[in-house]
């Protein structure tokens, strides 16, 4: 690790690996600090019985206008659609035709009024203006959790009407695989957690486990989640409405369980997703066979993933399996080979998911764009107004706060 840098970039993700590589290429010097043992942040692929799978970021998101779809293509990596086909098991079992289009009409309907509720520029939860439904409110809820990583009653309507979707593929390797190749030529002192930021209008003074770098201005990219709660202390404190913002702006709960199977159990097409018609909170959603592979990724979100995930990797294995088990058989146990599971709510370097913003408060991802004393750049998925919680968003803003550090060190 170096001692004295024009740049230190705090955190090796999307965000933070853009905004490295961007500085290099004026000619600046900069050092990148990963807490973690490996670069990626959120995205990372792992190998589960000789099959990969991401038990983080996952999708490609808006592929017409994604950096990593262009980086991809050009690298020659393939790509997976969207699911082929969507499946829903009930008490009586596969879910007609009829029944699903009453349920897409009605999610529909939902996200409609919620976007049409912040393109007026109201503020509110969520939940305050989705149509009722007496079979599907509850479903609408727990998918909307898995989209956001909350449920509706802890969201902003503002904030999810400037969300923009698009295309959205799958990175058929891995989408930690496509990161780690992207940011392998990057500086990075990993295993290096950073405990204070000391700053003041002649630079930054940045203190790690392992020693203090000083640099001429810095990019923070942890999350809101490890920013809020203080696992990096500044001197002097943030100002206060970039401390609201990050508190503003909480992570909520994504988990993944990712079950390996030594052939077909499923007859299904690849890339399939299945959900589990239910009330209440308590399901998971599935892609079956992502990529051709014999492995069952399962979705979970919210409050339950949140009480799942501290029971730990048995109990998140054994709801997932048990879900399969309704729709397939109890054979699929014994042709299962291998399991794993996401921690992202409990990993100290992370905290959650990928953020929300509580209602009233759409507009502090703005306050986080906003560099202070042109000394400390925040970015992340987090300062993304229209891909947040995505790997393109947190992409985006990398590029951004390198471009205006140039500036402010011109």
């Amino acid at each position: 690790m170096k001692s004295d840098v024009d740049v230190v970039v705090v955190g090796a993700g999307s965000a933070g690996l853009s905004a490295a590589k961007t500085i290099l290429a004026q000619g600046c010097t900069v050092q990148v600090l990963e807490a973690k043992d490996r670069i990626g942040g959120r995205a990372t692929t792992l190998d589960l019985s000789g099959m990969p799978w991401d038990p983080g970021a996952y999708w490609l998101h808006h592929s017409e206008d994604n950096f990593f779809a262009k980086y991809a293509a050009e690298s020659g990596v393939q790509f997976d659609e969207m699911p082929r086909s969507s499946r829903m098991w009930t008490a009586t079992g596969w879910a007609d035709e009829a029944i699903m289009a009453e349920r897409d009409a009605y999610f529909d309907a939902a996200f409609e009024a919620i976007d049409k509720m912040g393109a007026a520029g109201v503020d509110v939860p969520a939940s305050e203006v989705i149509p009722t439904h007496p079979r599907f409110q509850s479903m609408f809820s727990t998918w909307y959790a898995a989209l956001s990583g909350a449920e509706p009653e802890f969201c902003s309507t503002l904030d999810q009407s400037r969300y923009r979707d698009g295309v959205n593929l799958r990175v058929k390797p891995g989408y930690g695989a496509l990161l780690a190749a992207y940011g392998a030529d990057v500086p990075v002192a990993l295993s290096t957690p950073v405990e204070r930021i000391v700053w003041d209008k002649s630079g930054v003074r940045v203190e790690t486990i392992k020693g203090a770098i000083t640099c001429r201005a810095i990019i923070v990219t942890a999350s809101t989640a490890v920013l809020a709660r203080g696992g990096i202390k500044f001197e002097p404190a943030l100002p206060a409405a970039y401390q609201d913002a990050l508190e503003r702006l909480p992570l909520g709960t994504a988990e993944k369980v990712a079950l390996a199977f030594d052939r077909d159990v499923f007859g299904l097409a690849d890339n399939s997703h299945v959900q589990f018609e239910h009330q209440g909170e308590e399901t998971v959603r599935f892609q079956i066979k992502p990529g051709g592979y014999h492995i069952a990724i399962g979705y979970l979100a919210g409050r339950f993933a949140e009480q799942l995930e501290k029971q730990g990797t048995a109990a998140m294995v054994d709801f997932a399996e048990g879900q399969l088990v309704k729709a397939f058989g109890a054979d699929i146990r014994k042709a299962r080979i291998g399991a794993d599971t996401s921690h992202w709510r409990s990993d100290p370097y992370i905290g959650g998911g990928y953020s929300y913003a509580v209602p009233g408060a759409a507009g502090v991802r703005d306050t986080l764009t906003n560099p202070i004393n042109e000394r400390i750049f925040f970015a992340g998925e987090a300062c993304s107004l229209p891909h947040f919680g995505t790997v393109n968003g947190a992409n985006e803003t990398g590029f951004a706060a390198a471009a205006a550090v140039l500036l402010a060190l011109t």
